[in-house]
This record gives structure tokens, sequence and C-alpha cells, in this order.
């Protein structure tokens, strides 16, 4: 798979656990067992960080990260 997650977590290593053992049934991260941090950004504040997870969000495809 050639895509990036993107979200927020106050336990970014924990998240990644649960999504590569498919936690999350549901989740768009089920495609794959073998997801990897590519970037961890620490913010001051949730309001911050969604903001930051919004704005990446909206990143042209090209643009935007790619796992």
């Amino acid at each position: 798979m050639d895509r990036y997650y993107i979200g927020e977590s106050p336990e970014p290593g924990l998240r990644l656990e649960l999504h590569n053992a498919h936690h999350f049934k549901r989740a768009f991260t089920k495609a794959a067992d073998d997801w990897e941090i590519a970037l961890s950004k620490e913010c001051s504040s949730k309001e911050d960080t969604l903001y930051l997870e919004r704005f990446i969000k909206r990143m042209k495809p090209e643009s935007s990260s790619k796992k």
C-alpha cells in the first residue's frame, strides 16, 4: 500500500500497535499490517493538534505524504 495514515493520539506507539493488530475493525488501516510512524509532531494543545491534522488532510494528494 502506498499511502499514509494521518491521525492524532496521545500515545502514537500504542496506536500504531493497535492499527497493525487490526484492533480497529472498520478503520482504513485494516488494509495493511505493516504501518510505521513516518513523522510524529508534538503540539502544545489539542486545538493545535486538530488544526495540524486537518491541514495535512486537506493537502493535495500529490503533495501529501504517502506510505
